[in-house]
């Protein structure tokens, strides 16, 4: 989890108020340097600048965590809410917090967690759980979108007008599979990686077991 974890750091480290956001709304390009340290990505080496606005995988990181309600704007400052703070410093307690959210069936917290998770299940929870099978196995399945929309229309998921669920209905690259990326060693994150680390898939399969009681 370190990769989370660090950006979590890296913005809870800023002071009670976070980090001062540009004028544009986006993280300053120091704080986006930092956070490359722990956040690479191959499309970096190729990209003029550190503007957040450039650095799509930072941004992308940042709207997922804000998503969870990791972190939060506030006052034009990016800050940790209650629950960010919390499992910054904890692993374990990140870890739980993340397989609730990832729990495709969009169950709301167990009573031994207090994370504010509540989703009704959906389409994108039915994606997320073929998306999760495959990060399970560590394995990427951008190439398999044709299988998968396969699998989820013989599960009986249609349009409002009955059509088949077709690859451009198949979106790989959401904001929890893109988190996935970077959880692990840091070697072996990146945005959308080949292969996921034996941590990402770990998490997977056990958001998969948590979803099915």
């Amino acid at each position: 989890l370190s990769g989370v974890t660090a950006f979590l750091r890296l913005i809870g480290d800023a002071g009670p108020d976070g980090v001062k956001l540009t004028a544009s709304g986006y993280l300053p390009p120091k704080v986006v340097e930092a956070a490359m340290v722990e956040l690479p990505s191959r499309e970096a080496a190729i990209t003029k600048g550190r503007s957040e606005s450039k650095m799509r995988h930072i941004l992308e990181i940042r709207e997922a965590l804000t998503s969870l309600k990791l972190v939060r704007k506030y006052k034009g400052h990016l800050k940790l809410t209650r629950w960010g703070t919390v499992v910054a410093s904890d692993p374990e307690r990140l870890w739980g917090y993340l397989v609730e959210w990832l729990a495709p069936l969009g169950s709301s917290a167990s009573s031994e967690s207090s994370a504010p998770v509540e989703r009704p299940r959906e389409f994108i929870d039915e994606l997320l759980s073929v998306i999760l099978l495959c990060v399970a196995t560590t394995r990427l399945p951008s190439a398999e979108k044709t299988a998968v929309a396969d699998l989820l229309t013989a599960s009986g998921w249609r349009d409002e007008d009955g059509r088949e669920v077709t690859v451009s209905d198949v979106s790989f690259s959401s904001s929890y599979l893109m988190l996935l990326g970077f959880i692990g060693p840091v070697e072996s994150r990146d945005w959308l990686p080949e292969v996921h680390s034996d941590a990402a898939a770990a998490l997977a399969r056990e958001a998969l077991l948590s979803a099915r009681g």
